[in-house]
């Protein structure tokens, strides 16, 4: 989305006032209950007769520059202002408390060009309560006005661009020496994700069209009752959403059901006319968040058993990887809503007042949005899952699989050999959470095919596995677009049911194996027979590595697109993401990348090809000692690397050493930046850990040293926070790293 230039713009939420009979409970309960702190105070006047106490949580607010603020949307420490009446005369918040009990009032938005935003929101036909204003200290001035939305609602449109205090002129900073917050486990909330309103009946599309026609706000999401799972009680509900996606707001309307109400009409009967129904604040560890919820004695609505029944069925069926467990989100009455990119984890606080009205929701995103390019038309029929299995190709199995479980933490999983009735080929399975190895090696000292690849190629990846669904529809239309099938669809079976398989030749001498596994309920595959745990596990540091999160392969010169094109034309995969060598360079070399991904963008393969520069890349050196394209890396995808990378530290693992001045770099970015690093850059600079990072989050990744004697395959740890990139700004700082190992090797 572009941004206007010239004109107005909202630019993320500022503050939500709430006018409420006691200002000081209402404070404390927000303080007590959901971890705010004291930030300000503004005392009572006889011109004034009201109490303002302002609360805040996730204080930083003040570490933040103007232009920050306004370059990257910064999401905003959460803000909330009571107020309540000091007299008894007539006042208006002691009228609208008399006709809704304790409400939220107004929701004050950041804004960039006020005069010329409030103009065009008069000529949209907004109401205008107080047009521009000005209110000074001695730490700036503040411009604002106040504009008229739904029900008794108002919008507060704030300037700050002139001011450097902690909250706004007229309130008095307080000390931040609540006991409570010093005895009682921090919430980790962090921000306003959305606020949410409902609607009297009829007014939505007219309440949305306000904020199109008047604050510059388009519509980003809407479902009607047709969509609805409850049939007893249905909403029509959309959002709209400003241009830099910081501010999202909500709102539902009863829609006609079997029952003559919803929450929508309940609320609106509760209030009184249309408002503010709940605040949906983030946080980044909603388990830890609720458990300190939970301690602190907030009332939270709990969920029916039989929920997470059919959610445990529906995840037996899904690619997704839930970090959390199922378990754990039953304990702490978490909601997930998920698609095959990710997925949303959701709570709710009971009602805050006697009246059905106002609650909390506690959000937290994992990868729950849309991707970064155009997916094109969702094929006819045929689904790739997700990564079934990694085939290696190598000399000795028994070690090769011995490596992957002492180093990496990958578990004996199965095996296929002699005694199995192969005569040809030994095979280990080893398996990590969601990741299968398989290490496949000859016995006969025969020049088949098999030998000659592993003599030409060294130890490496042979065959990228897919689990598939209609693979008979997958094979025919790949066959009819030209792939070559190595072997068509066959059968294996066993006591545990059905394998259906068919193998195609992708690059260099690499495959894809497509699985069915609809009618198989074995731990493997049919023909290997399961194996015992290693007896050195109890003795070295669990790694929590959770599933395979790409698959990257290196192409010779001018061979890239050749390669993506055969993903787009046979197995009708899309160009995800891509840069070119203009945006990756060092001093000495430089690469093209481009990610193809399913449709459901749940197997992702980057694609990369050295490009032109003055010594050899990394790239190339691969493809030398590789003899041809093929699989350069494996990155795999954790919950936790910062425990990962110790983990894997402590069991021998080597990564690459990334200079400081990388780190210095880091600090100083992050200054100026929209995103909120959970991680401390001490940390990352200790484990060698890179991070990339854009306005609406950031990556964490590292990389081995070569698994093997040839500079050919490693691993890469990753770890994403609503982040779906390649870590493109690590591209040059990683190249440098390896180039630093390539000078050790003399191939520089």
């Amino acid at each position: 989305m572009s941004k206007g230039s010239g004109e107005g713009r909202v630019v993320n939420f500022d503050h939500l006032v709430f006018w409420v009979a006691n200002a000081n409970t209402a404070a404390s309960y927000f303080v007590s209950r959901l971890g705010f702190r004291p930030l300000a105070v503004r005392e009572p006047s006889p011109d004034r007769p009201v109490l303002s106490k302002a609360v805040r949580l996730n204080k930083v607010h003040e570490e933040w520059d103007a232009f920050a603020i306004r370059q990257y949307g910064i999401k905003e420490a959460i803000t909330i202002i009571f107020e309540s009446p000091t007299s008894p005369s007539p006042h208006p918040i002691t009228e609208d408390l008399s006709a809704h009990g304790d409400f939220v009032k107004d929701v004050s938005f950041a804004v960039e060009a006020l005069d010329a935003l409030v103009a065009a929101a008069e000529a949209g036909g907004a109401r205008v309560l107080k047009g521009v204003t000005e209110e000074a200290d001695e730490d700036g001035v503040v411009r604002f006005a106040v504009l008229q939305t739904y029900g008794d609602n108002t919008h507060t449109l704030i300037d700050r661009s002139q001011y450097r205090g902690v909250f706004l002129p007229g309130y008095r900073a307080v000390a931040d020496d609540d006991v409570l917050n010093e005895i009682l486990p921090p919430t980790k909330l962090e921000y306003i994700d959305h606020v949410e309103g409902n609607m009297e009946d009829g007014t939505l599309e007219s309440s949305v069209a306000w904020y199109e026609r008047n604050l510059n706000m388009q519509r980003f999401w809407c479902v009607d009752y047709k969509h609805d799972l409850v049939p007893y009680s249905c909403i029509n509900s959309a959002s709209v959403i400003n241009k830099e996606e910081t501010v999202l707001l909500s709102m539902n309307e009863a829609a006609k059901g079997l029952r003559p109400s919803s929450k929508a009409t309940d609320f609106v009967k509760a209030l009184g006319t249309s408002g503010v129904e709940h605040i949906a604040l983030y946080t980044d560890d909603i388990i830890a968040t609720m458990r300190a919820l939970k301690s602190r004695g907030a009332d939270i609505l709990v969920f029916p058993d039989t929920y997470y029944d059919i959610i445990r069925d529906k995840l037996q069926h899904s690619s997704l990887n839930v970090a959390e467990g199922v378990d754990t989100l039953k304990e702490c009455h978490v909601l997930i809503d998920f698609d095959e990119r990710g997925y949303m984890l959701q709570a709710f606080t009971k009602h805050l007042q006697a009246r059905p009205t106002v609650f909390i929701e506690i959000i937290q995103r994992r990868n729950h949005r849309t991707s970064y390019t155009e997916k094109g038309k969702k094929p006819e029929n045929g689904k790739f899952v997700a990564f079934d299995h990694l085939t290696f190709w190598v000399s000795n199995a028994k070690q090769a699989a011995s490596y992957y479980v002492t180093r990496f933490g990958f578990e004996p999983l199965a095996y296929r050999g002699l005694e199995t009735g192969s005569r040809q080929t030994s095979a280990y399975a080893v398996r990590l959470n969601k990741i299968v190895f398989v290490l496949q090696a000859q016995y006969e000292p025969e020049e088949t095919a098999f030998a000659k690849e592993v003599a030409f190629h060294g130890d490496f990846v042979k065959d990228i596995a897919f689990t598939v669904e209609n693979l008979d529809y997958i094979v025919e239309y790949a066959k009819k677009q030209g792939a070559k099938v190595i072997k068509d669809i066959w059968e294996e079976k066993d006591e545990n049911g059905v394998v259906r398989m068919a193998v195609l030749k992708t690059y260099g001498d690499n495959t894809h194996t497509l699985i069915d596994r609809s009618k198989y309920k074995g731990s493997f595959l049919p023909g290997y027979q399961l194996l015992p745990a290693d007896p050195i596990k109890k003795f070295l540091p669990k790694v929590e590595i959770n599933f395979i999160d790409h698959v990257v392969g290196n192409q010779p010169d001018h061979q890239m697109e050749a390669a993506a094109s055969w993903y787009e034309r046979c197995l009708q995969f899309h160009r995800f993401w891509s840069v070119d060598d203009k945006q990756v360079c060092t001093e000495y070399s430089a690469l093209r990348s481009v990610v193809m991904a399913n449709y459901e963008e749940t197997v992702k393969l980057p694609i990369n090809e050295p490009a032109e520069g003055k010594k050899k890349s990394q790239i190339q050196e691969y493809v030398e000692y590789h003899g041809g394209a093929g699989v350069q890396h494996i990155a795999l995808n954790t919950e936790d690397i910062i425990s990962a990378v110790e983990n894997l530290r402590a069991r021998g693992v080597e990564f690459l050493s990334i200079p400081s001045k990388y780190y210095t770099l880091i600090r100083e970015q992050l200054k100026h930046s929209a995103v909120r690093v959970a991680e401390s850059v001490d940390e990352l600079e200790r484990l060698n850990i890179l991070i990339d990072y854009d306005e609406e989050g950031y990556l964490l990744q590292i990389f081995t040293k070569n698994t093997q004697d040839r500079p050919t395959l490693f691993i890469e740890v990753i770890q994403r926070r609503n982040h779906n990139g390649f870590g493109a700004g690590n591209f040059k700082t990683l190249f440098e790293s390896l180039e630093l190992e390539q000078e050790k090797r003399g191939n520089l």
